[in-house]
């Protein structure tokens, strides 16, 4: 099995759009976003951003998932971690980052965003909608 990363981090572009997206949002931790991004590349089954572009180390694993939730949820659900899940996840987290970033770039509320990635059941969306202004 190769050797997978311990420090992650993001390509110069990546980071760009996870500036954008912590300032819209006023996420206070860029680790969160962090978190954030893998998570919505998981939900939506997106690809992963290019291997071969050059990042900056900004984080030791353990402090983006120090339970191992991440690497567990990437190995079962992603066969193609290579048996790096952690080198994966850094690229899944650009590419939700950057899933999220054109969507409020492009004006959309981050409601519908959620409502996208995570459909209501159809009664919870009924009473929103009857409790909503």
């Amino acid at each position: 099995m190769p050797d997978d990363k311990t420090q992650i981090g993001f390509s110069e572009e990546a980071r760009d759009r996870a500036d954008y997206v912590k300032e819209v949002l006023g996420i206070p931790q860029m680790q969160d976003l962090y978190r954030l991004g893998i998570s919505i590349a998981l939900v939506k089954s997106l690809a992963p951003t290019a291997e071969q572009a050059s990042r900056t180390t900004a984080y030791a694993i353990q402090g983006v998932d120090p339970e191992g939730v991440f690497r567990a949820a990437i190995e079962q659900l992603r066969p193609d971690h290579g048996g790096r899940p952690v080198a994966l996840a850094e690229r899944l987290a650009e590419a939700g980052i950057a899933d999220l970033a054109a969507h409020l770039q492009a004006g959309k509320p981050l409601r519908a965003y959620l409502q996208d990635v995570a459909p209501l059941p159809d009664a919870v969306a009924d009473a929103a909608s009857l409790a909503a202004p």
